[in-house]
């Protein structure tokens, strides 16, 4: 018997980055392909998509840069 697995169940994405700079650097449509490939919604602007991902994907301590300036 010849399995085929569905191309739609292979994901081609490593982990999702682990650090803020990551989000904050990460275009619009890298948010789309990440959220999609974990079965997450891709609605809503840049900035909503950005804090979904970072509250979903990031420890509690790394979610917040206590100095956004370095």
């Amino acid at each position: 018997m010849d399995l085929k697995i569905p191309e739609a169940t292979v994901s081609s994405t490593a982990a999702p980055p682990k650090n803020t700079k990551h989000y904050q650097d990460m275009p619009e449509w890298k948010f789309n392909r990440l959220l999609a490939e974990y079965g997450l919604s891709t609605k809503g602007d840049l900035a909503h998509k950005r804090q979904f991902a970072m509250g979903a994907f990031l420890w509690p301590e790394l979610r917040y840069d206590p100095n956004p300036s370095s």
